[in-house]
C-alpha cells in the first residue's frame, strides 16, 4: 500500500503541527520565580500520626492581556483540611504532613484582585502511579495490564502518599 499525501492532508498536518507548537511554546515561556524564603510549616490540628512530611512548590499564575501565562508574586493563599492548615504567599515551598491511607484532599484558597478562588488539591497514591508508569515501558499491552493491577491494588495503608502541587491559574 502506497501513501500519497494530498494537498488537503498536507494542510491538515501543518495546521496540527502549528497548533501543537503554539501550545508547547506557551507552556515553555512561563518564567518561574525563585523561591528564596524558607519552607512554610503547617499547623497540625489532628491527633492522627504523621507518616511523613513533603515539601511542595506552591505557585499562582494568571494570563495577561497578551495571552501569556505569568507567575504572580505575593498572592496570599491558605491550604487546609481537617488535620492541618497553613497560610503563605506565593511562590513558596510549603511543608505538608502526609498521613498514609488517612491522607485527605486539601482546600486551597487564594485571593487576587479582591476575589477569593477555591480549588481542591487531590491526594496522590504514588505507589499506584508507579505501578501504572511501569506498564508504559512495555507498550500498550503493558499499559493495560498495569492499569488493571493499579486499579485492583486500591489504596493500602503501606502505600506512599503525597499531594498534587498546589498551583492556581
Amino acid at each position: 500500500m502506497e501513501f500519497e499525501m494530498t494537498q488537503k492532508t498536507s494542510l491538515k498536518l501543518m495546521a496540527g503541527m502549528t497548533v501543537a507548537a503554539l501550545g508547547l511554546s506557551a507552556c515553555a515561556t512561563t518564567e518561574l520565580q525563585d523561591i528564596t524564603a524558607p519552607p512554610i510549616e503547617s499547623k497540625i490540628i489532628s491527633k492522627v500520626p504523621v507518616q511523613k512530611v513533603v515539601t511542595l512548590e506552591a505557585r499562582t499564575f494568571a494570563y495577561g492581556e497578551d495571552g501569556k501565562r505569568a507567575e504572580l508574586v505575593g498572592i496570599p493563599c491558605k491550604l487546609r483540611n481537617e488535620m492541618f492548615r497553613t497560610a503563605y504567599q506565593t511562590p513558596a515551598n510549603v511543608k505538608l504532613p502526609v498521613y498514609g491511607a488517612e491522607t485527605t484532599e486539601l482546600d486551597l484558597k487564594c485571593s487576587y484582585k479582591g476575589e477569593t478562588k477555591v480549588k481542591t488539591v487531590e491526594v496522590r497514591n504514588l505507589t499506584r502511579e508507579n505501578i501504572s508508569k511501569s506498564g508504559s515501558q512495555h507498550g500498550m499491552l503493558g499499559v493495560l495490564i498495569a492499569s488493571g493491577v493499579a486499579a485492583a491494588h486500591g489504596n493500602r495503608p503501606n502505600d506512599d502518599y503525597s499531594y498534587r502541587p498546589p498551583f492556581f491559574t
